[in-house]
């Protein structure tokens, strides 16, 4: 048996791999469906992206269907604040004295001005105290008071909603630690110690506009 040998030449031009679909690369990226099944989100979830100059709907998912919204309605009053407002704008705090100082000591009231800034906390004040004291404050003849007239008051957002919860605080020219207190209570033998505070990072004072007791009832589990 003879073995025989064959000789290939070689291609006189390189050989030229097929062009590919520009957009081949959008088939990597799960769609929408695919998205939702991989969140682990349950019930039925709804959406539309819109582009608000041209109209054109860029992605859309149960668009149709009526279903209660989700909470988006700050991202509308974030951009109208940015609009309004400027990305530069900074919301102040001050803190004002009537009658002059005299030797260290405000000859009239002492103010604490607020300009809505929504992320005042006691650390915060507790700073602006700091700052008084380097400024050489050591007394009021007057009295302390807050200003909080640069913003409508109103006691909650939408009195239709429950007042307890988080998303419905009260809204004024001045709130400190996001309208919130810290409720704490420990077993202290037969009852229960109960503490409320302004919480932050570095300050703790005692709520006293407030005031909560543990007692024995079924519900709710809230006052």
């Amino acid at each position: 048996m003879a073995a025989v040998t064959a000789w290939a030449e070689a291609p006189t031009t390189s050989l030229r791999p097929i062009g590919r679909d520009a957009d081949l690369y959008k088939q990597a990226i799960p769609n929408v469906s695919e998205i939702i099944a991989d969140s682990g989100i349950t019930g039925t979830v709804a959406f539309a992206v819109i582009d608000v100059e041209s109209g054109v709907w860029l992605e859309a998912s149960n668009a149709t269907d009526g279903i209660p919204p989700a909470s988006s309605i700050k991202a509308i009053t974030a951009l109208y604040a940015l609009d309004q407002l400027g990305p530069d704008h900074v919301f102040e705090t001050r803190l004002l004295a009537t009658g002059g100082v005299v030797n260290g000591e405000v000859q009239g009231d002492l103010l604490l001005v607020g300009g809505g800034d929504p992320t005042l906390d006691s650390d915060n004040l507790g700073k602006m105290a700091e700052d008084l004291k380097e400024a050489g404050i050591i007394g009021v003849k007057g009295k302390f008071k807050v200003y909080e007239g640069s913003l409508p008051s109103t006691f909650a957002i939408d009195p239709e909603q429950p007042d307890h919860v988080g998303y419905n605080p009260g809204v004024s020219g001045i709130a400190l630690n996001y309208n919130r207190v810290h409720f704490e209570w420990k077993r202290d033998g037969n009852g229960y110690d109960v503490t409320m505070e302004g919480r932050a990072a570095r300050y703790a004072p005692a709520v006293r506009a407030a005031s909560m007791e543990v007692v024995d009832r079924s519900g709710p589990v809230y006052t």
